[in-house]
Order: C-alpha cells, then structure tokens, then sequence
C-alpha cells in the first residue's frame, strides 16, 4: 500500500465478518457505501441521486439498473421489494460492470479482507468480477484463513502467501506492546495469546481485558 500511495488509483475495501455472514452482499454493499460517500454529510442528494451519478460517471446508463441496484445493495431510501431472479442478475452484471469500468479509469486495488466469512452471493460476485477483469489494470488483495476455499484462489494468476500463525512468544511480544510494556505474569500474558490463535489482530482485544476496566481521575473539590 506504501508503495502504491504516491501513484492515483482507486482502493475498493470490502471487509468480511463473522456476525454478517447470513446478510447477503454485505461486504460489497458497505464497499459501495464508502465509495459513495453515503457516511457522510450530502446535503440533499440522495444516496439514489449519488449511485445515479456515480454510475452515469464510468459512463453506465443508470436508468435501467439504478433501481435494481439500490435494492440489491440496501441502500437508504431505496424500497424493501425483493428482486426477482431476473432483476437481480441484471443488478449484478451491472455492479461488476460498474467496478470493471472504475478500474478501466485509474488503476484500482480491490481488498478483500477476511474473505473466509464471505456470504455466498458475495463469493459469486467477487469470483465473477475476477473472471471478468482480464485486461484491467485490478490487483486484489485478499486475507483469508488457510484452510479457506475460495472459488477465485484457483485463478491461473493467483499467487498464496502463506503466513503462519505466530508462535508463543512473538504473540506475548505483541501482547506487551499492546499493553504498552506492562509486566505481567506469563500465565497473564498466555491467556489472549490462546485465544487469539496466533493471529495478530485477534491478540489486541483480549490483552485489553487484562487491564481491566478505565477509571476516571475524580475532579479536584472546588
């Protein structure tokens, strides 16, 4: 990423999670929402004003997908009807050839993170998306789990870097960088290593719990 950062290009980040892997599109829907802005302050334009022009943008006619689109993504606003199989193919094709058309503009990083809890219509898209981007300037970053199976990690330009899990005491040096230096005992320090699984991020919030609760400083009497 520090590498890319001087240069212009687009970075697309859908994040997977364990709590949402029933919610169909999850990740891509909070991906578009970023992309457009829809977290933030807009004034009066609508998030269906804003998908219109983003689309209108890459030049895609937005007039017969908009619609299909706001209601496949969820977006606020749009209306809570279903798709019909039909509807929601053509919202689909329409969502790939949306971020094909970006890519086609400016190079564009699509990051995949913790795609092993990825529901099943988002597995579809990304895999589709994927085949589809054969001339493109798309690189795709994707963390997984090593025992996931991802239907594009059998693409011929796929390259797997496998990072093992950290041992017993690089997890304790991370726990005590996260505590900031706090010596604790080694049966402290064993406890989030454990369940953090060896897996760097996971080690933060459990070390956390060892400190226990924040105090606050009460004030001075007047």
């Amino acid at each position: 990423q520090h590498r890319l950062a001087p240069e212009p290009h687009a970075w697309i980040a859908c994040y997977g999670s364990a709590l949402h892997q029933a919610d169909a599109l999850r990740p891509v829907a909070t991906a578009v929402r970023a992309s457009l802005g829809l977290d933030e302050q807009a004034g009066d334009e609508s998030p269906r004003e804003r998908l219109r022009a983003a689309l209108a943008a890459v030049d895609l006619d937005p007039d017969p997908v908009v619609d299909g689109l706001s209601r496949l993504l969820d977006l606020p606003g749009a209306s809570g009807e279903a798709l019909t199989v039909a509807e929601r193919s053509t919202s689909l094709a329409a969502l790939v050839a949306w971020w094909l058309r970006l890519a086609e503009r400016q190079p564009t990083v699509l990051a995949l993170e913790d795609a092993h809890w990825y529901d099943p219509s988002s597995l579809d898209f990304v895999a589709s998306l994927l085949e589809q981007a054969t001339v493109q300037p798309m690189l795709v970053l994707s963390t997984m789990r090593g025992d996931a199976e991802l239907p594009w990690l059998r693409g011929v330009q796929v390259r797997v870097i496998d990072v093992p899990p950290l041992g017993r005491e690089a997890t304790e040096d991370r726990v005590r960088q996260v505590l900031d230096g706090r010596d604790l005992a080694s049966p402290s320090l064993a406890a989030p290593g454990g369940r953090s699984g060896g897996v760097p991020p996971h080690a933060g919030p459990p070390a956390h719990c060892l400190t226990g609760p924040a105090t606050a400083t009460p004030a001075p009497p007047p």
